[in-house]
């Protein structure tokens, strides 16, 4: 029996080394997409997570404003707070074209970037958090700290004037990173 081989070497039943590596690279595969997959989703609920809690802190400085008296001569105080650095000064709340370089009253004490107004006598008595233009570290509710902006300017409307309230809160370790903006026109 020259010609036959054993019974063993001719079943084709079962995997075979190069099979089984083939199926074990596709498994990899399906299973590192699943991973990415959940680690993306838990990057946007992160980011929701603080877009909302900038929100809240949003609006809190913006009620901080609806609370004070004489909210007509409130401005800020370049003074308080961190110092107003080029994210600040170049914000669009401060480029808008519709923005007076002097509130029609004459109350400004201090001028600011391009001429705008900052300060105003009603700002002695206010809250302080309410006068201060940058807040470099503010912490959320979800522990996480924020920088916040807020700007207040004399606007032209067709009315006349308004004063418009706007907050900025971005990432207190990246500022570049903004979360919310709030504005509210008095």
């Amino acid at each position: 029996m020259m010609g036959s081989r054993p019974v063993h070497l001719r079943r084709s039943d079962g995997f075979g080394l190069v099979e089984l590596v083939i199926a074990a690279m596709v498994l990899n595969i399906g299973v590192l997409a699943v991973i990415s997959a959940f680690q993306a989703g838990r990057r946007t609920i992160d980011r929701a997570g603080r877009e909302t809690t900038a929100q809240a802190i949003a609006s809190g400085q913006i009620g901080a404003y609806e609370v004070l008296p004489y909210l007509r001569e409130i401005m800020l105080d370049p003074s308080r707070g961190a110092p107003q650095d080029a994210l600040y000064r170049q914000a669009p709340e401060l480029q808008d074209p519709r923005n007076l370089k002097q509130p029609p009253s004459g109350t400004c004490e201090r001028v600011g970037p391009g001429g705008l107004c900052l300060f105003a006598k009603g700002c002695h008595s206010g809250d302080p958090i309410a006068c201060t233009p940058v807040q470099p570290s503010v912490l959320g509710s979800d522990g996480f700290g924020y920088r916040v902006d807020s700007y207040v300017v004399v606007r032209k409307t067709r009315r006349g004037t308004a004063k418009l309230v706007a907050v900025v809160v971005r990432d207190a370790l990246r500022p570049g990173v903004v979360y919310a903006r709030a504005s509210r026109q008095f």
